[in-house]
């Protein structure tokens, strides 16, 4: 995945939500580890 390092084009929602962007990752990546370990079991569970 291609990570930018360019302004946020919505700028509304950065400016309400900009300091609680660490929350988002947070959440972000914890959902990316869920979809993750459960394709992982999918594949395990085929095999």
């Amino acid at each position: 995945m291609k990570i930018t390092k360019t302004h946020p084009e919505n700028k509304a929602f950065f400016n309400e939500n900009g300091s609680s962007l660490a929350t988002y990752r947070l959440i972000g990546f914890i959902g990316q580890l869920l979809s993750g370990l459960s394709l992982a079991y999918a594949v395990y569970a085929l095999i």
